[in-house]
């Protein structure tokens, strides 16, 4: 309800922080195999090959924290949630830490903690701990269980310990309910049913106008479960409001609610009438005599006495429990009524004779009677996800949609001839082409004054791929503010040997896609300074770039440049580009080269690309730094770098020239999964260069590994795996490592 105020329960989190010590020293300087080994199970290892594996203490450095729950349902299709509030570290009043030796020989122990950190020692061998927290009684003393965890932990001599223990609230024993409710004073009857999920009704009272009578500001202690907790409230005009909430009750934890009715919330008896027919888990129109003259005098249209039985199933197909509790109102009504009117129609829609999306769209969209807005979906150019209000209808048509009004002209020229003089704000277009087309930069400005969101999508047809060549130097695409280009299926963007130019670029406001089937390749880019990053594309700030498959090959400059954009990859390859320096200094980077901006690898692969030839940098796979004032970051989730060539050769007066990744100023790069192996860092040779690593080189800003693998790099004259810059004494860079692997081969 609009003035609901909830009371949230963020479960607290013990959090083992990484002390790697001289393990990460050992890995990063050295360039050799990963000291860490790998997780066994849910238990957490750290062993330092250094330290050897035999008896001896290691180390346990625990932070407790807390962390927040998340919420399992959107709002708008579940009752609310009480809960207990937000618990602070600060609330508990003591930690109970038990630790169970599972190694024979060591002795099992207990401590007691009153603040959220601190260091245990440990003999080497493996231990279970648990973890309690509690609460101050009434007399101020800590003997009240609020919440507990466990974790087994692995200890070899001299290793530090990461990991972290979940404390989770106790559902057995009993907790308090506590409620502040306030209505109007033509309110006669206001009365709360509280009901045990999956149980027979608890026990229900009167705030007015009945018996058992209770106070609207009270407090129950109740045993710990879940309820359904619902308020009924009718006013002197016979007008109903209902509010329906799931309660949790914990061990030791107060859930409260507090709520202020106001005349807002008070529906008219009639509508009262149609949604006293949910019960919780369906709709019971026919056991309670409603019928379809009930939704005509509401003034709801499509329900009539022919479609009554069709509408009641898809209502139940529809709803989740207290789906109009929540927000009880005649439009929502309506909403449930247009979303069960498509559900309906779901089999005739499909079969229609459509050919391009908007038309399905527009047939989906006339079954609506009660002027609900709709949100589609496209999750293939066959199925689409219909959006109404809070439900949602899937659709799945029996021949692939084209996902956009059809253009008119013959060539690809005359096309966007066409776009520029009457394409639409909000529309989608599809421009469909067949052999090789011929364009030069004026030609193919994807720019629309005084227009916004516009979707192009650019698909070639027929049995050979459809080639767009550029016919003069410069941008063959430049996709403006309030555009999104779309490179479909059997498309091919062919730059020129000897341009000096980014083959697209995506300027602030813009966002190209790539989907399977569609290819930039063959520019080589001869620019100058800055200009000679992004062979294939250029991703300015505020531009975005989403590569779902395809290809980036063969282009001089590299293959993406973000210059402050976003780039996110979700799949497809970016091979056998190779970079270009910028100046004497600085060579950019074969495969991906950030300079400020984001870029985020799902999946796909960055392949076989080779760094420029410069004194300074010039890696293979991705670079990544940062300006003054936008940060460079790289977050590698999955996918693969593998088999990049660094840059310059060893005969160069140069350094670095790593073969994966490379982290500069300003830079940082998070490596949760995928894989960086059989990358090839070069380096100068020269006394008091610097070489380029294999694997990851830190130059300056960051890198945190919390999973993934680096394994199989070799480097000319530098580490093979991870390398920081810098000295013992002041590195230049950080390398922060929770877990992963890397190793001196492939796995």
């Amino acid at each position: 309800m609009k003035n609901m105020q909830l009371k949230n329960n963020n479960r607290p989190k013990i959090t083992v922080f990484v002390l790697l010590l001289a393990a990460c020293f050992l890995l990063v300087l050295s360039g050799c195999q990963n000291p860490l080994r790998p997780d066994s199970g849910s238990s957490d290892t750290a062993a330092n090959e250094a330290a050897g594996t035999g008896d001896g203490p290691g180390s346990l450095s625990l932070t407790i924290s807390r962390q927040g729950m998340r919420a399992l349902m959107p709002p708008a299709l579940m009752p609310l949630t009480i809960m207990p509030p937000e618990t602070r570290l600060d609330d508990f009043d003591r930690f109970y830490l038990e630790f169970v030796a599972i190694t024979a020989g060591n002795t099992s122990f207990s401590i007691n903690w009153m603040h959220g950190s601190g260091t245990v020692y440990l003999e080497a061998g493996i231990w279970d701990l648990r973890v309690t927290s509690f609460l101050a009684d009434a007399e101020g003393v800590a003997t009240l269980k609020a919440a507990v965890g466990s974790k087994r932990i692995e200890v070899l001599a001299g290793s530090s310990i990461d990991g972290n223990v979940s404390l989770h609230p106790i559902t057995e024993g009993e907790g308090t309910f506590s409620w502040d409710i306030h209505f109007p004073a033509n309110v006669h009857t206001a009365r709360m049913d509280i009901t045990q999920i999956n149980g027979a009704p608890f026990f229900h009272y009167y705030f007015q106008g009945g018996t058992p009578s209770i106070a609207n500001r009270f407090s129950r202690i109740l045993p710990a479960g879940r309820y359904r907790v619902i308020f009924t409230l009718i006013n002197d005009r016979e007008e109903r409001a209902v509010a329906s909430e799931i309660l949790h009750v914990y061990r030791n934890m107060e859930s409260g609610f507090e709520e202020t009715f106001g005349e807002q919330h008070f529906i008219t008896p009639l509508l009262g009438i149609i949604l006293d027919a949910w019960d919780g888990s369906r709709w019971n129109f026919n056991e309670r005599g409603i019928t379809a003259g009930h939704f005509a005098l509401l003034d709801i249209k499509g329900v009539t006495d022919s479609s009554f039985s069709a509408i009641i199933s898809q209502f139940n197909n529809l709803s989740s429990p207290g789906v109009l509790y929540a927000d009880a109102n005649l439009g929502r009504l309506k909403t449930l009524v247009d979303a069960a009117l498509i559900g309906i129609g779901r089999s005739s829609i499909a079969a229609g004779n459509h050919r391009h999306r908007s038309g399905a769209q527009a047939a989906i969209t006339g079954f609506v009677e009660n002027g609900t807005s709709l949100t589609f979906r496209w999750t293939n150019n066959r199925t689409v996800s219909v959006e109404i209000g809070a439900y949602e209808v899937e659709i799945v048509f029996g021949n692939d949609l084209h996902p956009g009004q059809a253009v008119s002209g013959n060539t690809l020229i005359e096309q966007l001839a066409w776009l520029r003089s009457y394409a639409q704000s909000g529309n989608h277009y599809l421009v469909e082409i067949s052999g090789v087309q011929n364009i030069s930069t004026v030609q193919a400005a994807l720019s629309f004054v005084g227009r916004n969101n516009i979707t192009i999508t650019l698909r070639g047809i027929g049995p050979m791929p459809s080639t767009v060549n550029l016919s003069a130097d410069g941008n063959l695409f430049t996709v403006d503010s309030g555009v999104t280009l779309v490179l479909d299926n059997n498309i091919t963007l062919q730059g020129r040997t000897n341009n000096f130019s980014h083959l697209v670029r995506v300027n602030s406001g813009g966002t190209l896609v790539m989907n399977t089937g569609s290819m930039i390749t063959g520019n080589r880019n001869f620019g100058t300074m800055e200009a000679a990053f992004g062979g294939g594309v250029r991703v300015d700030s505020g531009g975005v770039f989403f590569m779902y498959g395809g290809e980036i090959s063969s282009n001089v400059g590299g293959g993406v440049y973000i210059a402050g954009g976003i780039f996110t990859m979700h799949n497809g390859s970016i091979t056998e580009n190779e970079g270009r320096r910028g100046s004497q200094v600085i060579g950019g980077a074969g495969g991906v080269h950030i300079s400020g901006g984001t870029f985020t690898i799902r999946g796909g692969s960055i392949t076989s690309n080779t760094g420029a030839s410069a004194w300074n940098t010039g890696v293979g796979g991705v670079h990544v730094a940062g300006t003054p004032t936008i940060p460079g970051t790289f977050v590698m989730h999955d996918g693969h770098i593998s088999d990049n060539t660094g840059g310059p050769n060893p005969n160069i007066n140069g350094r670095y020239g790593s073969g994966g990744v490379h982290v500069a100023s300003n830079g940082s790069f998070y490596m949760h999964g995928g894989e960086i192996s059989g990358n090839r860092g070069i380096g100068g040779l020269q006394a008091g260069n610097r070489a380029g690593t294999g694997g990851v080189h830190i130059a300056s800003g960051t890198f945190t590994m919390s999973g993934g693998g680096i394994s199989g790099n070799t480097s000319v004259v530098g580490a093979g795996g991870v390398h920081i810059e810098g000295t013992s004494i002041n590195m230049l860079g950080t390398f922060t490592m929770y877990r992963g692997r890397i190793l001196l081969r492939p796995r």
